[in-house]
């Protein structure tokens, strides 16, 4: 009996910790590839690297292979609201308000990238979505 629980824990553990992983969308893997970024680099994560000018560009090429981010460091807002995640359902008029400004606030960039990631970590600091915000 006790061997039961044992191996029904091991298994619970395995689909619950299969589950929190999620594979990166394959616009990250392209991205990724295009500006020459390592797989030791990939393993550390974006953050590890962000001086790093591999990154520079991966918001903006992630964004324009998506449909978010157009011609003229114009933000496609419809784009924005099609790719978001349905966990967030609750927040998505705050989320159509915050977009707005985002995008107005990142107007100052002419750099495609930087404008991207203007953008980007205007979003963060109004919505703290994943390893910092704890989502």
């Amino acid at each position: 009996m006790k061997f039961v629980l044992f191996i029904a824990g091991v298994v619970l553990l395995q689909v619950t910790g299969s589950q929190c992983h999620h594979p990166p969308p394959p616009e990250f893997l392209e991205c990724a590839k295009e500006a020459g970024i390592s797989e030791d680099m990939l393993k550390d994560g974006p953050v590890a690297h962000k001086g790093q000018p591999e990154f520079k560009c991966l918001t903006a090429c992630m964004m324009k292979k998506k449909g978010e981010l157009e011609a003229g460091n114009t933000i496609n807002l419809d784009k924005l609201k099609a790719n978001r995640p349905p966990k967030y359902a609750d927040k998505f008029a705050e989320m159509d308000n915050a977009d707005q400004e985002c995008a107005d606030t990142a107007k100052g960039n002419t750099d495609e990238c930087d404008f991207a990631n203007a953008f980007k970590e205007c979003l963060h600091t109004k919505f703290p979505i994943g390893p910092k915000g704890g989502q």
